[in-house]
């Protein structure tokens, strides 16, 4: 009977172990067909809404090429035409946004620039449609080209071309600025923007014989160069703006830097605390090695005749209460040809540590000046300093002499408002009547 009861509990464990095993495994694999199947909404999701930006793309270019050739162009744009720059549309609840570019190609089979055969730079036109949308936070985007020819023979249409290069402050070509081209002394205003292809260069061929071209030059991070007109601040721009001449190729090299951040902070007087020891006595010494306080001032162990060859000397350790930073020390010393006096920063005087060069530049080696900048060691990383020096001499007759040094901090620089301040640069943008530079 007690075997027969032990078997039917044995039995029970089994079977549930066995369920916890199947449900897992069950969990395992739904769960995995679950992923795989999310997965593949968003392939399909995706590739519906690519499919609806490709027919609409496809639409736009059909009516594209049933145009005349002389009215495929943007408005604004160069080529001028019917077709709007921008434009939006709606697609099975989807937002398309439109983007169409119409430009000239200088086609390399009869020369290009300068040695082009006949100096036609606009040999056909190439359109580009792109439309992007947005799906979970994500935008994508797509693009077709095509390349319109026209039926008769080439011609500029009483028009030039306009050819902008665009360098960053190292002078390398910079690709993807935007340069955006507006005149509205032509026929029909002209208000385009092209980007720079990886040469730096943004290319308007067939731009209409005129004067007055304005053109600024921009990008994500970067400053703004552009064209200027003449006024009474810069009656004398060092770039006006720019003359397309019927079959030339007029030429603007523009320069742009990448942007950063400047904090200005106006303070008054800075209130400052001062260690200083004059060696009056060893009171304010913590550790020394063959030197000894005498006479006012720190000397070499031994007499004349006698002196150390080296000795040390370390002040006792500096922590201010509050402080902002760390400024200055000075160090009065008298030496000679055959001695010298290196004066070091350390965080201890238990175990003196060096301040690392990565902080202040100089300190493994030592300084041997009057006066030290410390300004560069943070004070919330260093609150304690301690001043080190090593005497040194080569003559046993003669010894140098540390009279004094001095460490001090600034305890606090209050702040100071509405102080008036003129920031300029050294980028101009002209000349002035009395021929004075004009800052950007």
């Amino acid at each position: 009977m007690v075997l027969h009861a032990y078997a039917r509990v044995r039995t029970r464990g089994v079977s549930f172990i066995s369920v916890m095993i199947a449900a897992a495994l069950t969990t395992m694999v739904f769960g995995g067909l679950l992923t795989s199947f999310q997965t593949m909404l968003q392939v399909v999701a995706k590739s519906k809404l690519e499919a609806g930006a490709r027919a609409l793309a496809n639409e736009r270019l059909e009516y594209v090429r049933s145009l005349a050739y002389d009215s495929v162009g943007t408005v604004s744009g160069i080529p001028e035409g019917t077709i709007p720059q921008t434009a939006s549309t709606t697609l099975n609840g989807v937002t398309y946004h439109e983007r169409v570019v119409v430009q000239y190609v200088d086609a390399p089979d009869d020369g290009t620039g300068a040695s082009d055969v006949n100096g036609i730079l606009a040999d056909y036109k190439s359109v580009k449609i792109e439309y992007s949308w947005n799906y979970k936070g994500a935008t994508s985007s797509l693009a077709l080209i095509s390349n319109i020819v026209p039926k008769g023979i080439e011609t500029t249409a009483g028009g030039g071309a306009l050819t902008v290069n665009v360098f960053d402050a190292e002078v390398q070509p910079l690709s993807g600025a935007a340069v955006h081209v507006y005149n509205d002394t032509t026929t029909s205003t002209i208000d385009t923007t092209r980007y720079t292809n990886i040469d730096g260069v943004a290319m308007f061929a067939g731009a209409p014989a005129a004067a007055n071209y304005q053109i600024t030059v921009t990008d994500t991070g970067y400053s703004t160069d552009q064209t200027y007109s003449a006024s009474t601040t810069n009656p004398n721009p060092s770039t006006p703006h720019v003359a397309v001449l019927a079959s030339e190729v007029s030429t603007m090299n523009f320069q742009i830097d990448e942007l950063s951040d400047l904090t200005i902070e106006t303070v008054g007087e800075a209130i400052t605390g001062t260690f200083t020891d004059t060696f009056a006595s060893s009171a304010s010494i913590s550790t020394s090695s063959q030197t000894t306080v005498t006479g006012g001032a720190v000397v070499l162990a031994g007499g004349a005749g006698s002196y150390a060859a080296s000795g040390t000397v370390y002040s006792i350790a500096q922590t201010p209460g509050t402080f902002d930073v760390w400024e200055s020390v000075t160090v009065v010393a008298s030496t000679s040809a055959s001695t010298s006096i290196a004066v070091q920063l350390f965080t201890s005087t238990t175990s003196p540590t060096l301040v690392p060069d990565a902080v202040l530049p100089g300190n493994s080696v030592g300084f041997t000046g009057s006066s030290i900048d410390i300004s560069t060691i943070p004070a919330g990383s260093y609150p304690t300093l301690v001043l080190g020096a090593t005497l040194t001499s080569t003559d046993t007759n003669d010894t140098p002499l540390l009279h004094e040094w001095q460490l001090q901090h600034v305890v606090q620089e209050p702040a100071v408002g509405t102080v008036p301040f003129t920031l300029t640069g050294d980028k101009t943008i002209g000349l002035s009547g009395a021929s004075e530079p004009v800052y950007i």
